[in-house]
């Protein structure tokens, strides 16, 4: 009786049934997974944020498909303060990335269209195409000591059919954290327009840059070669998931964007989904977001710091380079079994991290830590984590 969209397996694995096991036995974990920052003991400031969703506007309801112009404004203005003009007309507001995604795949696909995703990747990516019933092609992303992790494009091509609609970027990854370059940008065009595709980049980690070359770092949101959707919000800019505002910001030629902008326009009209209260605090919340963002930036580069001075000289480990992003990879050399590594170090040591299958990695070996926990925990959980690996 339920759609086929929901023929999800549900059945918590091996690593999840321990993990909730020990903790309803009270069990102290070192939980290297964590990416709630209002989880791990990140300053902030209280009274701002409070007041700032406290205007009395937000007693009215005034529907706007785009979202209110202030909010959009005060977007507008965060892309010029990264040397990007882009109009407030072309932002429309979501109440998650997720949403974002559905409404930009709702507006470029029909059922079992194909969209191109990167891998290693977010694995949520596939929940929300089989959503809105369309198909998802991998393309991958290879890492080298000397170039760190560059776009597969032979793999990318490869993988193109007369179905493909799409092409989906992560600037930075997640979980690699490595930012897409100028060559891969002008690569990535090419192909675009040799087969009438559209871009569509994520950029939540984009500020977040933590060993790289600021000149290096840009946002796609002021393309305008091809058709192009830049999706951020608050959630990782901000530190602030709970208050639910991302946004897509729409660039190309002068047409596309126009009649993007005007279907676009039906789809967010249908679902209205944004508070009226973060909109109306968006701009005071953005104007004073380099304080929250300086706290986090501490915690992931002096845990990052710590993890490259405990891995150096250990001819069994490599950390692979992070640009950017809350996580970093670490691969294990030798015959390891993820899944059986992570069980390992949870049941023995208590310590839970992702095995790197989690995010689609092409061959075992990896496995996936949060950047974002307090220093305590994660300097403790590594230790006991290199000692296991060690021994």
């Amino acid at each position: 009786m339920y759609s086929e969209r929901f023929n999800y397996n549900i059945e918590e694995n091996k690593l999840s049934e321990l993990l909730k096991k020990k903790k309803s036995m009270g069990i102290d974990v070192l939980d290297l997974t964590v990416s709630n920052p209002t989880d791990v003991n990140i300053d902030y400031d209280e009274t701002l944020i409070l007041k700032s969703i406290s205007h009395p506007d937000s007693l009215k309801y005034i529907p706007n498909p785009k979202g209110l112009l202030t909010a959009r404004e005060a977007i507008s203005r965060y892309y010029k303060e990264k040397n990007v003009e882009v109009n407030a007309d072309n932002i429309f507001l979501t109440s998650s990335t997720s949403e974002a995604y559905s409404f930009v795949f709702k507006l470029l696909t029909n059922p079992i269209d194909e969209v191109l995703i990167p891998r290693p990747g977010y694995p949520l990516f596939s929940y929300i195409a089989e959503m809105e019933s369309i198909r998802i092609q991998y393309y991958d992303l290879d890492y080298s000591n000397e170039g760190g992790w560059k776009l597969d494009f032979d793999s990318l091509k490869s993988r193109l059919t007369k179905k493909s609609k799409a092409i989906v970027c992560i600037n930075p990854n997640n979980p690699t954290g490595s930012y897409i370059k100028d060559n891969e940008l002008n690569e990535l065009i090419s192909i675009c327009r040799e087969n009438n595709l559209s871009l569509i980049c994520d950029e939540v980690f984009l500020d977040y840059d933590i060993d790289i070359d600021k000149k290096s770092i840009f946002s796609f949101s002021g393309n305008s070669d091809v058709l192009t959707f830049t999706l951020s919000g608050i959630s990782k800019i901000c530190g602030l998931p709970q208050m639910k505002l991302s946004w897509i910001v729409v660039s190309g030629n002068l047409i596309d964007v126009e009649e993007a902008k005007s279907k676009l326009e039906i789809i967010a009209d249908t679902y209205l989904s944004v508070g009226t209260p973060i909109q109306l605090g968006l701009k005071e919340i953005l104007e004073n977001r380099k304080s929250i963002q300086n706290n986090i930036k501490y915690r992931l580069t002096g845990n990052y710091n710590f993890l490259k001075s405990e891995i150096s000289g250990l001819s069994k480990f490599e950390l692979l380079k992070a640009e950017g992003g809350w996580y970093s990879v670490l691969k294990i050399r030798g015959d390891i079994d993820e899944e059986s590594l992570a069980y390992s170090l949870l049941k023995e040591k208590d310590v839970y991290v992702h095995p790197g299958y989690y995010f689609d990695f092409k061959e075992e070996g990896y496995i996936v830590i949060s950047l974002l926990v307090t220093e305590e925990i994660f300097i403790e959980g590594m230790k006991r984590i290199l000692n296991y690996l060690k021994g």
